[in-house]
């Protein structure tokens, strides 16, 4: 059996919604005929009627139902794994590491995590060990010529 296609089940989701396979065809910018090959494929993958053809409307049989909803669910995780990955690219998610002396945790860190929050860096996966606040300072100067962080909100900062 091959594999369910996410274009024929946003199908089968427009006709349920939409009632009609004309409506669906419009909404989809799919001419009618593939709108009717994308469910008779799925009825034969699946060895079910999905769909009762009647009069001017379509509604889902109790088979059709059940797929609907999951459908729905995997169109949704589609697009949540498709924006993940933009947001990824863009530098907008990603894991932050952060390794300092006990005296940054204290005293800077809660700063500093304020900054990331209101500025994003391009690039979230940075990391720094600094034993001592000497390289602490290089590893921050560092990062400011790089544009990981903006400079000027970090100017008064007390280090």
């Amino acid at each position: 059996m091959r594999e369910l296609n996410l274009d024929q089940l946003r199908t089968l989701v427009s006709i349920a919604d939409l009632g009609t396979f004309s409506a669906a065809a419009r909404a989809l910018h799919l001419a009618q005929p593939t709108v009717s090959l994308h469910i008779s494929e799925l009825e034969a993958r699946l060895g079910a009627q999905l769909v009762v053809r009647g009069g001017r409307s379509v509604v889902p049989t109790a088979a059709g139902a059940v797929l609907v909803e999951r459908a729905r669910r995997l169109l949704r995780d589609a697009d949540d794994a498709t924006d993940a990955v933009k947001r990824h690219v863009q530098g907008r998610m990603g894991r932050v590491r952060l390794g300092t002396s006990t005296g940054i945790v204290v005293h800077l860190l809660p700063r500093v995590l304020e900054l990331m929050a209101r500025a994003p860096p391009r690039s979230m996966s940075r990391s720094a060990s600094s034993a001592r606040l000497k390289p602490w300072n290089a590893w921050a100067r560092a990062r400011w010529m790089s544009g990981w962080w903006p400079r000027p909100s970090l100017r008064g900062a007390n280090w």
